[in-house]
């Protein structure tokens, strides 16, 4: 039992999970692009994320597959935003904006998006509580069709 159960206290945000680094975005960035490109059309997504954060656990990132999927969410949406704004900067790391470029920039080129009209609707924020709900309800189904096609089960 930790000294916060015991004494009955709630653990803040900032005590759940530090801020992220540039350097954890970065192994991120660079993990969900070589995952994407070695098994983008072979894994679900629940099991793309789910090697996307054992990964970056193994490189020192010490984030769950939801924070992980959450914090790309955040990313990608903060790259679309400066996109089609066109704004004379972003907030974003140069080095990390680059990475996240090729990450879109690997999707189009395997047809996985369609910039004009896909990118927008996949870049929404929602708020938190749907956020996570989304993605319980995303792993659920995710597992359900695994376990439906393990036993042969065509869906």
């Amino acid at each position: 039992m930790t000294e916060n159960a015991r004494d009955g206290s709630r653990r803040t945000r900032s005590q759940a999970a530090p801020e992220w680094t540039v350097t954890e975005l970065l192994i991120l960035v660079n993990e969900i692009a070589a995952v994407e490109a070695d098994w983008s059309v072979q894994l679900s997504s629940y099991q793309q994320w789910d090697i996307i954060s054992e990964n970056c656990a193994a490189l020192d990132v010490d984030r769950n597959l939801a924070q992980c999927r959450r914090k790309w969410q955040s990313l990608l949406a903060e790259y679309e935003d400066f996109r089609k704004r066109q704004k004379a900067s972003s907030s974003l790391d140069p080095e990390l904006f680059g990475a996240i470029e090729r990450v879109v920039k690997g999707r189009e080129e395997r047809g996985e998006i369609d910039r004009e009209s896909d990118l927008d609707a996949s870049v929404e924020i929602e708020t938190e509580k749907d956020s996570e709900e989304n993605l319980r309800n995303t792993w659920f189904i995710s597992e359900r069709k695994a376990m439906m096609k393990s036993l042969g089960i065509i869906i």
